[in-house]
Protein backbone atom coordinates (compact mmCIF):
# COMPACT_ATOMS: atom_id res chain seq x y z
CA UNK A 1 0.00 0.00 0.00
CA UNK A 2 1.65 3.27 -1.14
CA UNK A 3 2.10 5.92 1.56
CA UNK A 4 0.83 9.53 0.88
CA UNK A 5 2.78 12.01 3.08
CA UNK A 6 0.15 14.05 4.72
CA UNK A 7 2.84 16.83 5.59
CA UNK A 8 3.55 17.66 2.18
CA UNK A 9 0.05 17.68 0.82
CA UNK A 10 -0.92 19.83 3.74
CA UNK A 11 1.97 22.39 2.90
CA UNK A 12 1.53 22.65 -0.65
CA UNK A 13 -2.36 23.82 -0.19
CA UNK A 14 -1.31 26.51 2.00
CA UNK A 15 1.44 27.63 0.06
CA UNK A 16 -0.81 28.15 -3.03
CA UNK A 17 -4.21 28.43 -2.32
CA UNK A 18 -4.75 31.09 -4.36
CA UNK A 19 -5.04 30.57 -8.57
CA UNK A 20 -5.82 32.86 -11.17
CA UNK A 21 -9.46 32.68 -12.40
CA UNK A 22 -8.22 31.94 -16.30
CA UNK A 23 -5.96 29.12 -17.04
CA UNK A 24 -2.55 31.32 -17.82
CA UNK A 25 -3.43 34.66 -16.57
CA UNK A 26 -5.69 36.54 -14.14
CA UNK A 27 -6.93 38.94 -16.81
CA UNK A 28 -10.37 39.39 -17.58
CA UNK A 29 -10.12 42.41 -19.48
CA UNK A 30 -7.83 45.60 -20.27
CA UNK A 31 -8.96 48.64 -21.72
CA UNK A 32 -6.86 51.75 -23.26
CA UNK A 33 -8.00 54.80 -24.68
CA UNK A 34 -6.73 57.97 -25.99
CA UNK A 35 -8.98 60.45 -24.76
CA UNK A 36 -9.41 64.20 -26.47
CA UNK A 37 -11.95 66.78 -26.66
CA UNK A 38 -14.92 66.00 -28.73
CA UNK A 39 -14.48 65.61 -32.49
CA UNK A 40 -16.85 67.66 -34.98
CA UNK A 41 -18.91 65.21 -37.23
CA UNK A 42 -16.92 65.51 -40.35
CA UNK A 43 -14.21 64.89 -38.15
CA UNK A 44 -14.91 61.93 -36.66
CA UNK A 45 -16.08 60.41 -39.72
CA UNK A 46 -12.37 61.17 -41.43
CA UNK A 47 -10.68 59.64 -37.60
CA UNK A 48 -13.26 56.78 -37.89
CA UNK A 49 -12.21 55.93 -41.76
CA UNK A 50 -8.91 56.00 -40.95
CA UNK A 51 -9.23 53.70 -38.03
CA UNK A 52 -11.64 51.30 -40.07
CA UNK A 53 -8.75 50.58 -42.90
CA UNK A 54 -5.34 50.28 -40.13
CA UNK A 55 -7.67 47.52 -38.67
CA UNK A 56 -8.51 45.56 -41.35
CA UNK A 57 -5.67 45.54 -42.53
CA UNK A 58 -4.79 43.67 -39.21
CA UNK A 59 -7.83 41.33 -39.23
CA UNK A 60 -10.74 43.68 -37.72
CA UNK A 61 -13.11 43.16 -40.15
CA UNK A 62 -16.21 43.03 -38.35
CA UNK A 63 -18.14 46.27 -37.83
CA UNK A 64 -20.71 47.36 -34.89
CA UNK A 65 -22.39 50.69 -34.84
CA UNK A 66 -23.39 52.10 -31.80
CA UNK A 67 -26.17 54.66 -31.49
CA UNK A 68 -25.29 56.60 -28.02
CA UNK A 69 -27.42 59.70 -26.67
CA UNK A 70 -25.28 63.21 -26.51
CA UNK A 71 -26.57 64.07 -22.87
CA UNK A 72 -25.98 67.60 -20.72
CA UNK A 73 -26.96 68.77 -17.88
CA UNK A 74 -27.44 72.25 -17.16
CA UNK A 75 -28.72 74.72 -14.84
CA UNK A 76 -32.31 75.99 -15.03
CA UNK A 77 -33.37 79.40 -14.20
CA UNK A 78 -34.35 78.46 -10.65
CA UNK A 79 -30.90 76.73 -10.52
CA UNK A 80 -32.20 73.34 -10.46
CA UNK A 81 -30.36 71.28 -12.61
CA UNK A 82 -32.06 69.67 -16.05
CA UNK A 83 -30.76 67.02 -18.43
CA UNK A 84 -31.10 67.84 -22.14
CA UNK A 85 -30.20 65.40 -24.83
CA UNK A 86 -29.89 66.25 -28.13
CA UNK A 87 -32.09 64.60 -30.26
CA UNK A 88 -29.31 63.72 -33.11
CA UNK A 89 -27.29 60.64 -30.92
CA UNK A 90 -24.11 60.01 -31.53
CA UNK A 91 -22.52 57.13 -33.24
CA UNK A 92 -19.64 54.80 -31.78
CA UNK A 93 -18.28 52.75 -34.46
CA UNK A 94 -16.69 49.50 -33.04
CA UNK A 95 -13.93 47.55 -35.54
CA UNK A 96 -13.83 43.64 -33.91
CA UNK A 97 -11.24 40.97 -34.40
CA UNK A 98 -13.49 37.78 -33.87
CA UNK A 99 -12.37 34.11 -32.45
CA UNK A 100 -13.42 30.89 -34.37
CA UNK A 101 -16.64 30.61 -31.71
CA UNK A 102 -17.57 34.64 -32.81
CA UNK A 103 -16.44 36.29 -29.88
CA UNK A 104 -14.58 39.43 -29.64
CA UNK A 105 -11.03 38.90 -28.99
CA UNK A 106 -10.25 43.09 -29.32
CA UNK A 107 -12.20 45.90 -30.36
CA UNK A 108 -10.85 49.18 -31.67
CA UNK A 109 -13.43 52.00 -31.42
CA UNK A 110 -14.37 55.27 -32.35
CA UNK A 111 -15.91 57.33 -30.52
CA UNK A 112 -16.26 61.56 -30.73
CA UNK A 113 -13.73 62.04 -27.57
CA UNK A 114 -12.04 58.72 -27.84
CA UNK A 115 -10.16 56.34 -29.64
CA UNK A 116 -10.89 52.88 -27.55
CA UNK A 117 -8.37 49.27 -27.71
CA UNK A 118 -10.86 47.05 -25.45
CA UNK A 119 -8.85 43.37 -24.74
CA UNK A 120 -11.43 40.71 -24.01
CA UNK A 121 -9.25 37.73 -24.61
CA UNK A 122 -6.14 38.68 -23.11
CA UNK A 123 -3.07 36.98 -24.61
CA UNK A 124 0.28 38.98 -24.04
CA UNK A 125 1.47 42.37 -24.05
CA UNK A 126 4.08 42.16 -26.51
CA UNK A 127 1.15 41.04 -29.16
CA UNK A 128 -1.98 43.71 -28.16
CA UNK A 129 0.41 46.56 -28.31
CA UNK A 130 1.85 46.76 -31.39
CA UNK A 131 -1.92 46.02 -32.44
CA UNK A 132 -2.88 49.19 -30.36
CA UNK A 133 -0.19 50.95 -32.64
CA UNK A 134 -1.22 49.43 -36.35
CA UNK A 135 -4.67 50.18 -35.57
CA UNK A 136 -4.83 53.96 -33.94
CA UNK A 137 -1.37 55.62 -35.18
CA UNK A 138 -2.43 57.50 -38.44
CA UNK A 139 -5.88 58.33 -36.80
CA UNK A 140 -3.69 59.87 -33.51
CA UNK A 141 -1.36 61.84 -36.13
CA UNK A 142 -4.68 62.66 -37.79
CA UNK A 143 -6.20 63.95 -34.96
CA UNK A 144 -2.66 65.57 -33.12
CA UNK A 145 -1.66 67.71 -36.61
CA UNK A 146 -5.30 68.52 -38.08
CA UNK A 147 -8.06 68.67 -35.30
CA UNK A 148 -6.81 68.34 -31.98
CA UNK A 149 -4.66 66.55 -29.52
CA UNK A 150 -4.62 63.75 -27.30
CA UNK A 151 -5.05 65.30 -23.82
CA UNK A 152 -4.13 61.96 -21.98
CA UNK A 153 -3.88 58.13 -22.06
CA UNK A 154 -5.91 55.70 -20.60
CA UNK A 155 -4.94 51.97 -18.57
CA UNK A 156 -7.71 50.12 -17.10
CA UNK A 157 -7.35 46.31 -15.70
CA UNK A 158 -9.98 44.12 -14.65
CA UNK A 159 -7.91 40.71 -12.65
CA UNK A 160 -9.48 38.13 -11.03
CA UNK A 161 -8.02 35.45 -8.21
CA UNK A 162 -10.42 32.28 -6.59
CA UNK A 163 -9.51 30.47 -3.74
CA UNK A 164 -10.84 27.10 -3.12
CA UNK A 165 -9.68 26.18 0.82
CA UNK A 166 -11.09 27.91 3.45
CA UNK A 167 -7.76 28.79 5.02
CA UNK A 168 -4.39 29.43 3.33
CA UNK A 169 -1.28 32.08 2.96
CA UNK A 170 -2.63 35.65 2.22
CA UNK A 171 -3.69 37.51 -0.58
CA UNK A 172 -1.75 40.59 0.06
CA UNK A 173 2.12 40.69 0.64
CA UNK A 174 3.45 41.63 3.75
CA UNK A 175 5.19 44.31 2.65
CA UNK A 176 1.98 46.06 0.41
CA UNK A 177 2.40 50.19 0.43
CA UNK A 178 -0.65 50.22 -1.69
CA UNK A 179 -3.03 48.63 1.17
CA UNK A 180 -3.51 49.29 4.28
CA UNK A 181 -1.95 46.94 7.14
CA UNK A 182 -4.84 45.80 9.19
CA UNK A 183 -5.86 43.70 6.49
CA UNK A 184 -3.39 40.94 7.52
CA UNK A 185 -5.48 40.63 10.69
CA UNK A 186 -9.12 40.76 8.94
CA UNK A 187 -10.92 37.30 8.44
CA UNK A 188 -13.73 37.46 5.55
CA UNK A 189 -14.81 40.22 3.12
CA UNK A 190 -12.97 43.59 2.39
CA UNK A 191 -12.62 46.24 0.11
CA UNK A 192 -9.52 48.40 -0.60
CA UNK A 193 -8.93 51.60 -2.68
CA UNK A 194 -6.08 53.63 -3.09
CA UNK A 195 -5.08 56.27 -5.77
CA UNK A 196 -2.37 58.88 -5.50
CA UNK A 197 -0.22 61.10 -8.76
CA UNK A 198 3.13 60.58 -9.27
CA UNK A 199 5.63 62.32 -12.01
CA UNK A 200 7.95 60.83 -14.40
CA UNK A 201 10.43 63.07 -17.05
CA UNK A 202 7.37 65.35 -18.31
CA UNK A 203 4.15 63.20 -17.15
CA UNK A 204 1.78 63.19 -14.88
CA UNK A 205 0.76 59.66 -13.38
CA UNK A 206 -2.66 58.79 -11.58
CA UNK A 207 -2.65 55.68 -10.51
CA UNK A 208 -5.82 53.65 -8.67
CA UNK A 209 -6.09 50.28 -7.78
CA UNK A 210 -9.90 48.89 -6.24
CA UNK A 211 -9.21 45.60 -4.35
CA UNK A 212 -11.99 43.36 -3.18
CA UNK A 213 -11.81 39.93 -1.70
CA UNK A 214 -15.00 38.40 -1.37
CA UNK A 215 -15.71 35.11 0.97
CA UNK A 216 -18.31 32.82 0.74
CA UNK A 217 -19.20 32.57 4.26
CA UNK A 218 -20.73 36.60 3.69
CA UNK A 219 -22.21 36.02 0.94
CA UNK A 220 -24.24 32.67 0.22
CA UNK A 221 -25.91 32.47 2.84
CA UNK A 222 -28.76 35.16 1.06
CA UNK A 223 -30.92 33.96 -1.40
CA UNK A 224 -29.92 36.67 -3.47
CA UNK A 225 -27.49 36.40 -6.48
CA UNK A 226 -24.13 36.34 -5.90
CA UNK A 227 -20.54 36.46 -7.63
CA UNK A 228 -18.59 33.38 -6.01
CA UNK A 229 -19.06 30.07 -8.17
CA UNK A 230 -19.62 26.96 -6.47
CA UNK A 231 -16.16 25.29 -5.46
CA UNK A 232 -14.46 28.81 -4.51
CA UNK A 233 -14.40 29.49 -1.19
CA UNK A 234 -12.53 32.80 -1.63
CA UNK A 235 -12.95 35.41 -4.58
CA UNK A 236 -10.51 38.45 -5.05
CA UNK A 237 -11.39 41.37 -8.03
CA UNK A 238 -8.72 44.30 -8.61
CA UNK A 239 -9.41 46.76 -10.84
CA UNK A 240 -6.73 48.75 -11.62
CA UNK A 241 -6.14 52.16 -13.33
CA UNK A 242 -3.31 54.71 -14.93
CA UNK A 243 -4.35 57.83 -16.83
CA UNK A 244 -1.15 59.47 -18.02
CA UNK A 245 -0.68 63.18 -19.43
CA UNK A 246 1.90 66.08 -20.50
CA UNK A 247 2.69 67.69 -17.22
CA UNK A 248 1.02 71.21 -17.20
CA UNK A 249 -0.48 72.21 -20.44
CA UNK A 250 1.47 70.54 -23.21
CA UNK A 251 0.93 68.00 -25.77
CA UNK A 252 2.64 64.92 -26.32
CA UNK A 253 5.84 65.18 -27.98
CA UNK A 254 4.42 63.32 -31.28
CA UNK A 255 3.08 60.29 -32.30
CA UNK A 256 5.46 57.39 -30.56
CA UNK A 257 5.24 59.18 -27.33
CA UNK A 258 1.64 59.04 -27.29
CA UNK A 259 1.67 55.69 -28.35
CA UNK A 260 4.47 54.86 -25.96
CA UNK A 261 2.25 56.33 -22.96
CA UNK A 262 0.58 53.08 -23.42
CA UNK A 263 3.16 51.05 -23.20
CA UNK A 264 4.46 53.04 -19.77
CA UNK A 265 0.81 53.02 -18.44
CA UNK A 266 1.18 49.34 -18.69
CA UNK A 267 4.49 48.65 -16.77
CA UNK A 268 2.85 50.91 -14.03
CA UNK A 269 0.29 49.00 -13.75
CA UNK A 270 2.23 45.99 -13.57
CA UNK A 271 4.10 47.41 -10.49
CA UNK A 272 1.06 48.12 -9.12
CA UNK A 273 -0.06 44.43 -9.18
CA UNK A 274 3.07 43.33 -7.88
CA UNK A 275 2.82 45.35 -4.78
CA UNK A 276 -0.46 44.35 -4.01
CA UNK A 277 -0.48 40.32 -4.50
CA UNK A 278 1.99 37.82 -2.69
CA UNK A 279 4.90 36.94 -4.27
CA UNK A 280 4.12 33.46 -4.88
CA UNK A 281 0.89 33.96 -6.65
CA UNK A 282 3.15 37.08 -8.93
CA UNK A 283 5.49 34.02 -9.90
CA UNK A 284 2.49 31.97 -10.80
CA UNK A 285 1.36 34.18 -13.46
CA UNK A 286 4.80 35.24 -14.68
CA UNK A 287 4.09 39.14 -13.52
CA UNK A 288 7.54 39.86 -13.98
CA UNK A 289 6.49 43.50 -12.72
CA UNK A 290 9.59 46.22 -11.79
CA UNK A 291 9.47 47.24 -8.31
CA UNK A 292 7.28 49.55 -7.24
CA UNK A 293 7.97 53.54 -6.46
CA UNK A 294 5.80 56.13 -5.39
Amino acid sequence: MRRINLFKLRASRKIMPWTPANPDHAIDRALIKFEFESLPTKALQRVTDIVQAASAASGFADVVNIQTPNVQILAGPDGVPQVVQDLKPSTVKSFRNLAADGDPIYLATCANDNLAFDVRKYSSWNEIFPLIRSCFEEAIRHINDNVSSIASVRFEYWDRFVRAEVDGDQFVRRDTQLAPGIISQLAGSWHSHVGFFKFKDDKRILLNANVDLMEAADVKNSNQPHLIPDGVNSLCRIHTSCVISPEGTAAFKDVNDCIDSADLAHTELKAVLGNIINQQLADQIKLAAKGFEL
